[in-house]
């Protein structure tokens, strides 16, 4: 098979198993959060200041505490997993979507501890700021990201 047969194959491979949404970055703002700000409730405030509707998010620094969540598709509720103790936010990856007109902040957090130890999960509101945590956010209008309720796993799940 050629290369060109072969990507199409594999680009027609990648839409028929997930749902894709493209868009340029229209601008990146870097915030520097103070000590004490949640860090879920900075983003969505962050979003919502800048007019940023949809885009992709990435932070790193340092958290007081943490307050994480694992996703049990079975009971369909998440389960808490707490963090108790000042820890390095060694990664927070997510997006910004709406849902009925309200921006929805989607993150998953990993953090260290003193140790090394890390522990990772779903990122909830409790989880506030220690030192600092310096925040980029992409801002990518045209992929208009929406969410609504999905049955099968009730969760609200991107609309792509």
């Amino acid at each position: 098979m050629s290369r060109r047969i072969d990507l199409c194959f594999h680009a027609y491979l990648i839409n028929w198993v997930c749902a894709v949404a493209e868009s340029p970055i229209k601008r990146v703002l870097f915030y520097r959060l103070k000590t004490g700000e949640d860090l879920l409730e900075a983003i969505k405030r962050r979003a919502d200041e800048s007019g940023i509707e949809s885009g992709v998010f990435m932070a790193i620094g340092a958290l007081k505490k943490a307050k994480l969540a694992y996703y049990d598709i079975k009971e369909r509720k998440y389960v808490e997993i707490p963090v108790d103790e000042e820890v390095e936010l060694l990664s927070c990856l997510g997006n910004i979507s709406k849902k009925d007109g309200e921006t929805v902040i989607h993150a998953h957090v990993v953090v260290g501890d003193r140790t090394g130890k890390t522990t990772g999960g779903h990122l909830m509101q409790g989880s506030p700021v220690a030192a600092t945590v310096e925040l980029a956010i992409f801002d990518c209008p045209e992929l208009k990201l929406k969410r609504s309720l999905d049955e099968a796993t009730g969760l609200y799940l991107l609309n792509l």
